[in-house]
């Protein structure tokens, strides 16, 4: 399995940044590189709810996501197919995941 598909499935449970890259003996920002590497390929989602988009979101009171904290993400179809094909598909978080630094 690669580190790409490792970090995937560390996000994929919740794990934070800090503690991937400690599991993976990375620095921090070489496994937020890959993160952000994921989002562009389409297997993670950044739920950036930045700007109005809350205005007009119907969940917009009860939302659990930060409004002004770290970035959460959401595992895609595309990143589930990935991990399920890397034998990587442990059960994932409840909850979209914020890695933190």
């Amino acid at each position: 399995m690669s580190v790409y598909e490792e970090v995937l499935g560390f996000v994929n449970r919740g794990i934070e940044i800090r503690d991937i890259a400690e599991q993976l003996a990375m620095r921090p920002d070489a496994v937020k590189a890959i993160i952000e590497s994921q989002v562009r390929a389409g297997h993670l989602q950044d739920l950036d709810c930045a700007g109005s988009a809350c205005d007009t979101c119907p969940m917009s009171k009860g939302c659990p996501v930060p409004q002004d904290g770290p970035s959460q993400y959401a595992i895609t179809i595309d990143g589930k197919k990935l991990l399920q094909a890397s034998g990587n598909d442990e059960e994932p978080a409840p909850y979209p995941v914020t890695p933190s630094i």
